[in-house]
C-alpha cells in the first residue's frame, strides 16, 4: 500500500512552498525541541529529505539550497526537453520517403529487419517491413543482406521519430540504414546475418 504525503509530514508543522518552484518544505520541531524539517518535490509521496538542525539557521540555509537545487533541476529538465524536442524535429525534417530503416536482434543467430518510409507527416513517419536480398557467404550459415526498396512485406505502420531512431515495436529501435543516396536511391552497408544453427 504506497502511503500518502500526509503520512510523512510531522504535526504540528508550518509549510513553506518555493514560489519559483514545486518544493515544499514543512518546518517543525523534534520532541526534544531541536528545529526540523522535510522537503518534498513535485508530487513525491516520500520527502527529499528530513533533517534535524543545529539551530534554525542551518535550516533555513538548508531550505534555501534545496529550493535552489530544485529549480535548477526543473530549468535543466525543460531545457534538456526542449533541446530534445529541436533535435528530434531536425532529424525528422531530414527523413524522406524512400529512407530506409533497418535494426538486428539474435545472439548466435543475427537477424535484420528493414523498414521503408512510404510517408512523411510532422515527426511521424509512415514505414513498411521490406525484403532483403541474400548472398550465402559458405560458412556458419552466414550471408550478407541488403534491404530491396519497394519489396514490401506487410502493411504500413505509423511511428514517432525520435533521438535518431524510430520505434518499431516495443522492443526494437530502428536506425536510419541509408548514410547516402544515388541518384536519388537509398544507399547503405551491407550486414552479415545468420549464424550456428
Amino acid at each position: 500500500m504506497k502511503l500518502e504525503r500526509e503520512f510523512y509530514i510531522p504535526k504540528p508543522s508550518t509549510k513553506v512552498a518555493d514560489k519559483l518552484s514545486d518544493a515544499v518544505a514543512y518546518i517543525y520541531a523534534t520532541k526534544d525541541n531541536a528545529p526540523a524539517a522535510c522537503v518534498f518535490y513535485g508530487k513525491q509521496s516520500k520527502p527529499v529529505w528530513r533533517y534535524r538542525f543545529r539551530n534554525e539557521t542551518k535550516r533555513e540555509a538548508a531550505i534555501r539550497e534545496a529550493f535552489k537545487r530544485r529549480r535548477l533541476s526543473v530549468a535543466g529538465g525543460a531545457e534538456r526537453r526542449a533541446e530534445a524536442k529541436v533535435k528530434a524535429a531536425a532529424f525528422a525534417a531530414e527523413i524522406q520517403v524512400g529512407d530506409i530503416f533497418h535494426h538486428s536482434y539474435g545472439y548466435d543467430e543475427t537477424h535484420h529487419v528493414y523498414h521503408e518510409v512510404v510517408a512523411v507527416k510532422g515527426r511521424f513517419a509512415e514505414v513498411r517491413p521490406i525484403a532483403q536480398a541474400q548472398k550465402d557467404l559458405g560458412y556458419d550459415y552466414r550471408h550478407r543482406c541488403m534491404p530491396q526498396s519497394g519489396a514490401f512485406t506487410g502493411p504500413a505502420k505509423r511511428v514517432l521519430i525520435q533521438d535518431g531512431r524510430i520505434l518499431v515495436d516495443q522492443h526494437y529501435h530502428a536506425s536510419k540504414w541509408n548514410t547516402s543516396r544515388v541518384a536519388g536511391v537509398a544507399m547503405g552497408p551491407a550486414y552479415t546475418g545468420g549464424g550456428m544453427h
